[in-house]
């Protein structure tokens, strides 16, 4: 018998927690709190109760202290959109107020 594997999903996983991990070492090395929220929260919490259950999802949705938005934007200025992939996040959080360089 023959077994198919997704490599996508795999692929996908593997690239959500590179990124989570990435933020993880952003955000612990500048000594900030967050928490992950939505789908992959959902998806962490049902991986521990059934790893081949977890819905996967495309992004990563942080939760933090609006105080925190501009030693946020220090943690990670460092990163560019080429080194997270097709995720903005980062250079969107430079444009809010009171984050960007004007400031």
């Amino acid at each position: 018998m023959q077994v198919f594997v997704n490599t996508f999903v795999e692929e996908r996983r593997a690239q959500l927690l590179s990124l989570a991990g990435l933020v993880e070492q952003s955000f612990a090395s500048a000594g900030l709190e967050y928490r992950i929220a939505d789908g992959l929260a959902a998806y962490l919490y049902a991986e521990e109760v059934d790893p081949d259950a977890g819905p996967l999802t495309k992004d990563i949705d942080i939760l933090v202290r609006r105080d925190d938005l501009q030693a946020i934007a220090k943690a990670v200025e460092h990163y560019s959109t080429a080194n997270v992939g097709e995720s903005t996040c980062w250079s969107r959080l430079g444009s809010l107020p009171g984050v960007g360089p004007s400031t």
